[in-house]
Parts: structure tokens; sequence; C-alpha cells
């Protein structure tokens, strides 16, 4: 499928789930030896890749996109080239764009080769190809592939199999500078430019300005927060009050840094396989934890990214295959599941504030109630206040008495169990009947309601009074 072929595709699925962006990996002419997109195996910089059509065919892709204000990101993968001899490495025989020590200008699968960011020629290369992708094709931001294995030189490596930096270091200085140098120009020449880093090591600073030490990056994708999730769920109810704390962790560390959520599949547990295959439970029950599993995500501080075939919960994951069992995609369970999605959007879209990171607009409920199935949350702005309800058991409650922290009407404005979302119906889902108990020195406040299995609820409170 070519460039223009796919547009018109693209732009129906984007439009339709009310995407705003798209994100587009291994676009750079890539090695292809294998059959499929490498896109960590980069040989041409200033070409996208020519399996799909020419140059012309994707600023037509672009162009069309921004018509219908769509903005569209590319992943750009400076953290290696390919050694292919076509290519970039031993350009004239001689390291021209990498280290000359093997230790650190060859990458340990030894199918790349590393730039040498301090070299004046590389700083040049790599600038001009980035300002190429913004005034040819009009990107609107870029995704930067492999961060950790640029800022240490010791990634992947075991002990003997990397060089100190001159101060005995792991850090790879060079790089560092050469990305702070490069975030500082995108801000100064494209300001309406994001720069997303891809890093998995931890790095602290990666959004923060360089002028304080930081890599001066817009937003950086997190990964870590999926992994945490999973782990917390495959336990049964009884045994999750003791790793509520991973959640709570992922709340505090959001706050003071930029983060983008995904369920990203590469480079983290979920490699080679998909979310539906790691949540637990049978068939149906393991459409019902994704829907938890993306109300949990929408919920939470930070913009969403979705990757292709997530919004109809494929089983196959798409470093395997060239595209995806379109006709599975049809079967009602994965129809139900992608009106979900659309609706989860259009309700988080209509809330935006939700992804501001504003600690005095979120804290915690409940806590203490895991081992019953449940933890909740609390977010709030001037306008409206929102009240996360997470149920994780796979048994109906009845007659729930829920305690909550304030004085109000409590009306549900979302539930995950709709019979038109693939699960058992909510049967009209509201509150059954408040209670407010008095006690020597409080009065404690509750809602009794059914709680349906593996489900998530988010009330919106009216005429709130605080305590």
């Amino acid at each position: 499928m070519t460039y223009r072929q796919m547009t018109k595709e693209v732009l129906c699925h984007v439009k339709e789930m009310g995407y705003t962006h798209v994100l587009i990996k291994g676009l750079l002419e890539h090695d292809n030896e294998m059959g499929q997109t490498e896109e960590s195996n980069v040989v041409a910089y200033f070409a996208p890749s020519s399996l799909y059509g020419n140059p012309y065919d994707f600023q037509y892709f672009v162009d069309c996109l921004h018509r219908h204000n769509i903005n569209v990101y590319l992943e750009w993968d400076i953290s290696g080239f390919s050694n292919r001899s076509d290519g970039l490495a031993y350009l004239d025989g001689q390291a021209v764009y990498e280290y000359e020590n093997p230790l650190l200008g060859v990458h340990v699968d030894g199918r790349r080769h590393r730039f040498c960011y301090g070299k004046g020629q590389v700083q040049s290369f790599l600038l001009s190809s980035l300002f190429y992708w913004i005034q040819d094709y009009h990107i609107d931001g870029f995704s930067i592939h492999g961060v950790a294995s640029m800022l240490y030189q010791d990634y992947d490596r075991m002990g003997g199999e990397w060089i100190r930096n001159p101060y005995g270091e792991k850090e790879n200085l060079e790089a560092i500078a050469f990305l702070q140098k490069m975030n500082e120009l995108v801000r100064k020449k494209a300001p309406f430019v994001c720069m997303i880093a891809e890093d998995n090591s931890g790095w602290i600073g990666v959004t923060k300005d360089p002028k304080i030490g930081g890599l001066g990056f817009h937003k950086e994708w997190s990964q870590g927060w999926i992994n945490d999730y999973l782990d917390y769920i495959k336990y049964a109810p009884e045994y999750r009050q003791y790793d509520i704390w991973k959640l709570q962790y992922h709340a505090m560390k959001y706050l003071d840094r930029s983060f983008l959520l995904s369920t990203r599949l590469k480079d983290s547990a979920l490699h080679n396989t998909t979310l539906i295959q790691k949540v637990p439970g049978e068939y149906f029950y393991r459409f019902a934890h994704l829907r938890v599993l993306y109300g949990y995500m929408f919920s939470f501080f930070g913009d969403k990214a979705l990757f292709m075939g997530e919004d109809m919960a494929y089983w196959e994951p798409l470093v395997r295959i060239k595209g995806f069992d379109m006709e599975r995609g049809q079967e009602p369970i994965h129809k139900n599941f992608q009106i979900y999605m659309k609706d989860l959007i259009v309700f988080y879209k209509e809330r935006i504030w939700l992804c501001e990171r504003k600690q005095e607009e979120f804290y915690w409920v409940h806590t203490k109630k895991a081992k019953e199935g449940i933890f909740s949350f609390l977010r709030k702005n001037k306008e409206e206040e929102l009240l996360f309800l997470f149920h994780l058991k796979r048994e109906v409650q009845r007659n729930y008495r829920f305690s909550v922290p304030q004085k109000g009407k409590y009306e549900v404005v979302f539930h995950s169990d709709k019979l038109e979302y693939g699960g058992v119906g909510d049967g009209g889902l509201s509150v059954l009947k408040e209670e407010n108990i008095k006690e020597e020195n409080s009065e404690e406040r509750y809602l009794i309601l059914d709680l349906q299995p593996i489900s998530f609820v988010v009330f919106s409170i009216k005429g709130r009074k605080d305590r």
C-alpha cells in the first residue's frame, strides 16, 4: 500500500475515533533485509521509505491530514544507523560519522553504529535532517527513539565492554550536549514543533530546561506505568493491597515531569505480545480488564497515545506481522471495544483538563480497599469534580457501601460495562442510596450501589461541599 492509498483509510479512521495526532514509525529509509520495518536500522536520514512511494506521495499524505487539523509526528531515530555498506557506516573507509573505537562506535547488537555526537559534521548532518523534515514535509513533532542508548556509554554492555567519559563516569557527555543544543535550536527556530524523548533509563531532567541541566524535550514517553499496572492486576484481589504503592508511585512521579502515556509495546515488558494477551482471565474478562486499563490511563495526568490496533484490541503484535487481520477486527466483541474507546476519547476530550499536572487537583480516596478489588481517586478543577472508581473483582458486589469524601449529588457520567461496550450491561447504573452516618467527632458519607465485575465508573459531583 502506497502513501496515497493509505491516506484515505488513515484519515477516515483517525477522524472516526477522534484522534488529533498521528505518529509515523519506521518512515526513514531503513534496512529492510528481514522483510519488515526495522526503524532502528536507518540507512538514510533525508528520505521517506521508498517501500510506500516517493517523497511527493508522502507530502500529499501529510497535507491531507493537515487539512483536517490532524498533526503529523515522525519517529526520528538518531541513536544509531545501519552498518550496511550503502549507508553511513565507514563512509570513506574510515569512521566519519561514528566513533573510531568500536566500544563507543558500534552498538552491542553489531548491526548499528553510534553517532559521534561531538563531531561538527555529525551535528550538522543530524540538525539538517531534522529541519529538512520540518521545512519540506511540515512535520509537527518528533519522537526521538532510543535516547537511553545515547545517554549512557555502558548501555546494554557488560563490565569491561565500555569506555568511561573524561570524568570516569558512564554518561555520554557529547550526546547530552547535542540533545540540549538540538532542543534549544528547535524551541528558537521552530517553536511549534514538539520534541518527545523515548527514554527507559529514568534520566532525571528529560523535560527540564537545558539551562538548569535538563535535556530540553517537551515530553517523554511513560513506559513504566503499564508494567506496574499489569503486575498489580495479575494477583488475586486479597494480595493487591501490598502492591497499591506501585500505582501511587506513578501518580506522584508524573507531577513534576511532562509525560506522554502509552501502552507502548517495544522496549517494554510487552515486547512481542499485546495487552489483551497480558491481562488475566478468560476471553471476555480480558476485554473487561482492557476497558478498565484504558479508563485508568485516560483518567491520569499527561497526554495519551494509542498505537495501531489498540483501539480494536487486536491479538497479534504489530512487530511480527505486516498489518492486522481486518476480518477479525470486525467481530462483534472487537467492534464493541472500538465503540468503547471512541466514547472514552470523547469523554477525555470534553475534559481535556485531565491531562494537566496539578497536585492540588488530584488525591487518592481509597487505597486500603485493594483487598476488595477497589481503588479510587478524585480529579477536579474549578468547573468540575470527578470521582474515579475502579472495581477489579470478577463478582458483582451488590449494595456495596462506598465511602465518599464530601457531600454532593453523585451522578454517573461514564461506565465501562455498558452492553454496547461488550459488557454485561449496567442496567442504568446509578447510586441506589446515599447515607450520612454521624459519629462522635465526624460524619461519614456513603454511596450504596451495585458494582459490576471488572469495571470502572466515573461520578460527577454536583453541588459539592468540602468537609
